[in-house]
C-alpha cells in the first residue's frame, strides 16, 4: 500500500509541475503573439518597471503553481476518498439470510452444524476483505472459542462455515461483530496516515516550487551600461 500511495504522490507532484509548466508556456505564446514594435515611450515605460514588475510576475507565477499544487492535491484525495470509503461508517453485519439455511432446519434431518450468510452493512474494502481471511481473524476466533469456524466473503455477504445459528446467538455473532469493528478502525487509521503523510509532501513539494520560481525571478538579463563597441575599444587601443 505504501508502494502504491508513494506513486499517487509522485504522479499527483509531476501532474502538478506539468501544469505549471503548461502555464508558462501558454503565458510565453500569448506575450509573443502579441508583440509588436515598440515605441520610446513604451521602451522607457517598460524600462521603468524594473524590480517591481519581476516581483510581480514571481508572484503571480508563485500563483498559479499554487493553484496548481492545490488542484492536484484535491483532485488525488478526492479520488483516494471517493474509493477507500475512509469516510465511511465502521464494517458490521446485519441480518442473517435466512433464504441460505437448511431448509431441514428444526426437523429431525437438520444437521448440526452448516454454513450461514449475514449481509454486510455495507460493502467491504479490499484491505477489510483481505484482514477478514486473514491468519489474525482464525486466531481471533481460535480463542474465543471457535477453532471449526471460518469465514469468507462473497460481494456483501459473510459467509459463516461450521456454525449453526443456536452458536450465533450465544456469543459468535458479537465475536464476528467486535472483529469487523477492529479491522475497520485499523484500515481507517492507516489510511489518515497516509492522507497525513501525502498533504504534508504536497506542502513540501509547494514550498520547493514556490522557492525555485522565487529565484528564477531574480535573474535579471538587462544591460549593466558599461559596454562600448567593438570599433571604439579597438580605436582607443591603437591610440
Amino acid at each position: 500500500m505504501r508502494q502504491r500511495l508513494g506513486r499517487r504522490r509522485a504522479g499527483a507532484l509531476r501532474w502538478a509541475d506539468s501544469r505549471c509548466a503548461d502555464q508558462s508556456v501558454r503565458g510565453g505564446s500569448a506575450s509573443t503573439a502579441t508583440d509588436h514594435v515598440l515605441t520610446p515611450s513604451e521602451r522607457e515605460s517598460s524600462s521603468d518597471r524594473g524590480t517591481g514588475g519581476l516581483a510581480r510576475d514571481a508572484r503571480d507565477v508563485r500563483a498559479t503553481c499554487e493553484v496548481h499544487m492545490l488542484e492536484a492535491y484535491r483532485h488525488i484525495m478526492k479520488t483516494q476518498t471517493r474509493t477507500s470509503g475512509v469516510d465511511a461508517a465502521p464494517l458490521g453485519l446485519g441480518s442473517v439470510l435466512v433464504g441460505s439455511l437448511p431448509a431441514a432446519l428444526m426437523t429431525e434431518d437438520a444437521p448440526d452444524r452448516y454454513m450461514v450468510e449475514a449481509v454486510f452493512s455495507r460493502r467491504p474494502e479490499r484491505e477489510e476483505v483481505t484482514a477478514i481471511l486473514g491468519n489474525e481473524t482464525r486466531d481471533c476466533l481460535t480463542e474465543s472459542g471457535y477453532p471449526t469456524v471460518e469465514v469468507t466473503v462473497s460481494d456483501r455477504r459473510l459467509e459463516i462455515a461450521n456454525t449453526n445459528l443456536e452458536e450465533l446467538r450465544d456469543g459468535l455473532a458479537s465475536v464476528l461483530a467486535d472483529r469487523l469493528a477492529e479491522i475497520s478502525a485499523v484500515v481507517r487509521a492507516t489510511r489518515e496516515a497516509a492522507a497525513f503523510r501525502f498533504a504534508e509532501a504536497a506542502a513540501s513539494e509547494n514550498e520547493r516550487a514556490t522557492a525555485v520560481t522565487a529565484l528564477a525571478a531574480s535573474v535579471s538579463f538587462r544591460a549593466s551600461g558599461n559596454t562600448q563597441p567593438a570599433s571604439a575599444s579597438g580605436h582607443e587601443a591603437r591610440r
